[in-house]
């Protein structure tokens, strides 16, 4: 199951500005066609002169838009997410019968000598897949627009069916998304903003305008979410975006594996369970080859062509 568009009468669209830049491409090139054709100095050549002016900066303006108001491109079977918030201990993967923590800072690194704080309450990797499934649906529309979704279609999407607990777990989730903030060196975003969620009907949701240049600002990579919803969530998820956003694998220390994720294991040792279980289902998958192995406290891997 795909994840299921949002709603809002909203004209301007990726879509419809898509169109129009298309449209404008075409009369560009016919202009451009004509202005070849006409001869000397001509009322057809001055014409075509003034239509290539006015249908540049048209494509210029929706360009820029595009650019400006809406997130990278993605269809309704990809999860979009930034690197610097996949591979690190934000989106954590602790036990879930271990109580979250009220409130926390961390500082995540993002390209050499940059870094970014979040705080606010401890995310996990359900709180990710929300996230990234809110980007999803908002999609279409310029960031910061308050849209409407249907509950019931979203949690069957994420859990696989819809009942009072997984509609509780997304409304807590998107919650907790709203609480959180993460600040760079010249602005601050929320994860999500304007919920609104009455007991029957649609909800509605907007995500934070700088969330576009969240997107402008660190890498970003697609995630196919069919396979992310088929794996168990924790180790395993997290480690499927690890290997997503890396050209290749390289032996990689248990212990940073533990810093990065956010396990509470204690030691090398005490992660290997998890670790082992969440490589098995990976290769299976097909994500990662079979003949992974972990010596010294070192796991060596290699990453399978999507």
């Amino acid at each position: 199951m795909a994840i299921p568009p949002a709603r809002h009468p909203e004209e301007r669209t990726r879509r419809r500005l898509v169109g129009r830049l298309h449209a404008s491409e075409r009369m560009l090139k016919d202009y451009s066609r004509d202005l070849r054709e006409a001869g000397g100095d001509s009322e057809a050549r001055r014409e075509a002169y003034k239509a290539l002016v006015r249908f540049n900066g048209e494509i210029e303006a929706i360009n820029e838009t595009l650019r400006r108001d809406f997130v990278p491109q993605h269809g309704p079977n990809q999860l979009l997410g930034a690197d610097a918030l996949l591979v690190s201990r934000l989106f954590n993967v602790r036990n879930k019968n271990v109580p979250r923590l009220p409130e926390v800072r961390l500082e995540l690194r993002y390209s050499e000598g940059q870094s970014l704080v979040y705080t606010g309450p401890e995310l996990r990797q359900s709180e990710g897949v929300v996230f990234m499934s809110l980007i999803n649906i908002l999609r279409d529309y310029p960031a910061g627009l308050v849209v409407s979704f249907s509950p019931g279609d979203l949690c069957k999407a994420l859990y696989g069916h819809y009942d009072g607990h997984t509609r509780n777990q997304l409304k807590d989730s998107i919650i907790r998304l709203m609480r959180g903030v993460l600040t760079f060196p010249s602005f601050s975003v929320q994860l999500a903003q304007k919920f609104t969620h009455p007991s029957k009907g649609p909800w509605s949701v907007a995500v934070d305008a700088c969330i576009v240049r969240l997107f402008q600002e660190l890498q970003y990579t697609w995630l196919d979410f069919k396979l992310h919803r088929s794996l168990t969530a924790g180790v395993t998820t997290w480690l499927y975006a690890y290997v997503r956003t890396q050209p290749r694998l390289r032996p990689i220390r248990l212990e940073s594996l533990i810093e990065l994720s956010g396990s509470d294991a204690k030691s090398a040792k005490a992660f290997k369970s998890s670790l082992y279980r969440a490589l098995d289902e990976l290769a299976v998958k097909g994500v990662i080859a079979p003949d992974f192995v972990v010596t010294a406290d070192v796991l060596h891997w290699r990453k399978l062509k999507p």
